[in-house]
């Protein structure tokens, strides 16, 4: 029969890293925009978009938890990003639209304050 993503929660998980990955290209980016995107499923942690999208995650959140007691501005930009785009993992809840661009309306917020506060800091230091 048919793959049935929705009942298999860790193929949901490997779908939402790899989306995540396409959502920073795009946040990056920003071409071919389109309302809904297609994609494949990727049915295995060792799929090339889920390491790289663990990896990334992996670095933001050590420098994220690193820089807490010195500066949360950091933790707090990476959690909006990550908090406002949990309803739209479809981890928890299975969606039927597994990428759109609008989800990335509120945490892009996040996202943009990580990259204002980068030049702001790197403003300050030629100054």
């Amino acid at each position: 029969g048919a793959y049935n993503f929705y009942q298999d929660p860790f193929h949901r998980v490997f779908s939402f890293l790899k989306v995540l990955l396409i959502y920073w290209g795009i946040l990056l980016f920003p071409h071919d925009l389109r309302s809904r995107l297609d994609h494949a499923f990727p049915l295995s942690i060792y799929s090339p978009e889920v390491i790289i999208s663990l990896l990334i995650l992996a670095v933001v959140t050590y420098f994220s938890v690193k820089s807490f007691k010195k500066d949360r501005k950091i933790t707090f930009g990476f959690s909006w990003f990550l908090v406002s785009l949990a309803p739209a993992s479809g981890i928890l809840i299975p969606l039927f639209s597994i990428i759109t661009e609008h989800w990335l309306r509120m945490p892009s917020i996040g996202f943009f304050y990580l990259f204002s506060l980068e030049y702001l800091l790197r403003r300050s230091c030629w100054c």
